[in-house]
């Protein structure tokens, strides 16, 4: 299952010339490379990071929203 997180907090310093930053997924804190430019609203999506599956054990993946 897909899992959805928005960054509460993100530098526009961050975001317009990148750079890295820590959230927070189902297994701990995980660091992350911001591309430069990265606009609102863009989506990462982090595989195998979400939730696991009750059915077949399988991970889903941690959609990360800016």
């Amino acid at each position: 299952k897909e899992q959805y997180t928005q960054l509460d907090q993100l530098d526009y310093l961050t975001a317009i010339f990148g750079g890295n930053v820590k959230i927070k997924t189902v297994y701990g804190w995980e660091n992350i490379d911001l591309e430069p430019g990265t606009q609102s609203g863009h989506e990462m999506r982090l595989f195998n990071l979400g939730l696991t599956s009750q059915y077949s054990r399988r991970k889903g993946d941690h959609v990360q929203l800016y």
